[in-house]
């Protein structure tokens, strides 16, 4: 084994996005010489060190770390952190000097990096325009020695809460062909792109990710790294396509995304105040009964929105100062009784007025969503005339992933497939790009392309509008009519993970009543994407057409208002496949608006 002095590279950024470089190595172990507090570190090392030591270097570790003294087996300080946080590729080679290495990398982004120093073994550029990210060099002794070719291997993401910090990877090998075993508090393995996934028995929104190693060359395996330069890709490019809260937490609970299940949101809350109100007031009456309860949430619109018919006067001692149109008075109320129904505060004096756009178009369509209909409702809905055509029995469409083996293209190249299916979209595609700068997509570390891709499916074209489109074949069962949609969902998909999920109140509706089919507790699933509006003036132009308005409350949404050509609409995507519960049983105002409460879960089936 060679005694050369080698240099990895890595790109230290935000979580979630830190790996473990693991070493099998008995000599030496990376190292990040990140300050993190003592006891920090020794109730990480203690669970985790064994992963890179073998026994023997583990116990002579702990006995060095008890007596204060500088690991004789590790050779780095007692209080570094033992592996380097990196994402995007690692490359190793036989380098000289540092400044070799230094000028291969800022040859290419000198205008982007502004300050480099030295802290040790570890060189580091700063990034000028983000502070938190940095590049590393770090310092190992031999080269690194992976398992062999006939291996696949995956890197196995775990997750540690150190004030949202520290994340580790450690990999598995899986022979080609061999049975995978299974984790001993998991359920089941699935594949999905590039990952392979372990569900929890006790939660099957959590488990264990193991990310797949591609190396240069192609070959399906993590590569034996010599002397001469090699370089290891790591595809983490977003978790390709997996969400966030598939990642799981392997000590402590995150308090934030596990509530108590006594604990209320701010919405429940005022919920539950206004219909303790509610009760109090009825109970007040001559005559009532104190057990009286409101039939379900929503009660309390309907006292809000229960008004006179006729012109109201307005008097100043015996002076008519002004009339009220009841039906304005009555359009006003609605808006501001769902605003405050839903924990959002408008202005008392003025509302805004919104005028029909082709986003509002977007959000409120001319024939209601594909629903399917959860095993929560034992009777068949029945549906209006505009209904019929959409699928509302008990049979559930297939979910589709095959997207996510697509590799990122550019967006020329993810609609090529489609061209024969929507009119003009080369035109369309190139107006998106230019309205798209990469000043807005670097935002959220959104490509040109992927925000371009959004761009596009908010566009109007009418009736072959590219939205209008994509969402029909999303509600078909023919699913592998998708298959030509493939590219454009990947960068989609992409580019919407890159954005951060929403716990929003946002809006949607419908031009005809199909209030009837919903009822409290009924699953649901909209398996088409859905644009929504976290703005509730965005209702005040579909009054008294008896239209059906969702609330809903978001816990995934994404707000893609800065990649629109509307961003004042607050425009919200709901992702394919999306499943929300119905909360309460509709509340039908005859002749003006039939409202629909719906919470989104955690569940999610594209």
């Amino acid at each position: 084994m060679s005694d050369s002095t080698y240099w990895v590279l890595g790109l230290l950024v935000e979580p979630p996005h830190y790996i473990m470089a693991e070493s099998q190595l008995k000599q030496e172990v990376y190292y990040s010489t990140v300050p993190y507090s003592q006891q920090q570190i020794d109730d990480f090392i203690d669970e985790d060190l064994n992963l890179i030591l073998n026994e023997n270097l583990w116990h002579e570790h702990k006995r060095n770390k008890e007596t204060n003294d500088i690991c004789s087996i590790c050779k780095i300080p007692k209080d570094s952190i033992w592996w380097i946080k990196v994402k995007g590729e690692i490359c190793v080679g036989n380098m000289d000097n540092i400044e070799d290495l230094l000028d291969k990398s800022l040859k290419e982004r000198h205008h982007e990096w502004h300050e480099l120093y030295l802290d040790g073994d570890i060189y580091t550029d700063k990034y000028q325009k983000h502070p938190q990210t940095e590049i590393c060099y770090f310092k190992y002794k031999t080269p690194i020695k992976f398992v062999s070719p006939r291996d696949t291997c995956y890197l196995k993401m775990r997750r540690d809460l150190f004030d949202n910090q520290a994340f580790i990877l450690s990999y598995r090998s899986i022979t080609i062909n061999e049975q995978i075993p299974l984790d001993k508090h998991c359920v089941r393995i699935i594949f999905k792109g590039a990952h392979m996934i372990e569900r929890r028995k006790n939660n099957p929104n959590q488990g264990f990710i193991y990310t797949y190693i591609q190396h240069a060359d192609g070959a399906g395996s993590i590569p034996k790294l010599f002397a001469n330069f090699a370089q290891c890709d790591i595809m983490l490019n977003e978790i390709n396509g997996i969400r966030k809260a598939m990642l799981n937490p392997i000590s402590r609970p995150n308090v934030n995304e596990q509530p108590d299940k006594h604990q209320q949101s701010r919405f429940n809350k005022k919920l539950d105040y206004n219909i303790q109100l509610l009760q109090k007031e009825q109970s007040d009456k001559p005559g009532s009964s104190s057990k009286s309860e409101p039939k379900h949430g929503i009660f309390k619109l309907e006292k809000h929105l229960s008004l006179p018919v006729g012109k109201k006067t307005v008097t100043k001692g015996d002076v008519i100062t002004k009339t009220i149109d009841p039906l304005v008075s009555r359009e006003d109320r609605i808006i501001k009784a769902l605003a405050e129904y839903s924990g959002k505060n408008i202005d008392n004096k003025t509302l805004s007025v919104v005028s029909a756009s082709p986003v509002q178009q977007n959000i409120f369509e001319s024939a209601p969503d594909i629903i399917y209909k959860g095993p929560a409702s034992n009777e068949t809905s029945k549906a209006s005339v505009r209904y019929c055509d959409i699928q509302l029995t008990e049979k559930k469409l297939p979910a589709v992933y095959g997207y996510l083996n697509s590799p990122l293209v550019s967006l020329e190249i993810a609609t090529e497939p489609i061209l024969h299916l929507v009119d003009n979209l080369k035109r369309f595609v190139n107006i998106a790009k230019q309205h798209c700068t990469r000043a807005t997509s670097s935002d959220a570390g959104l490509t040109h392309d992927e925000s371009a891709a959004i761009y596009l499916y908010t566009m109007e074209m009418g009736d072959s509008s590219f939205y209008r489109i994509l969402n029909k074949a999303l509600r078909s069962e023919n699913r592998p009519a998708l298959k030509p949609w493939f590219y454009y969902l990947k960068l989609l998909d992409n580019a919407l993970n890159k954005l951060k999920p929403q716990k929003i109140v946002t809006w949607r509706g419908m031009y005809t009543d199909v209030s009837k089919n919903f009822k409290k507790d009924d699953k649901i699933v909209w398996w088409s994407i859905n644009s929504c509006s976290s703005s509730v003036d965005i209702i005040k132009d579909f009054l008294g057409t008896n239209s059906t308005l969702f609330l809903i409350e978001c816990v995934n949404g994404k707000d893609i208002s800065s990649y629109t050509a509307y961003p004042s609409e607050n425009e919200i995507l709901l992702m394919s496949g999306t499943c929300l519960e119905v909360v309460s049983d509709p509340l039908n105002l005859e002749g003006t608006l039939n409202i629909v409460h719906l919470r989104e879960t955690d569940t999610n089936y594209f």
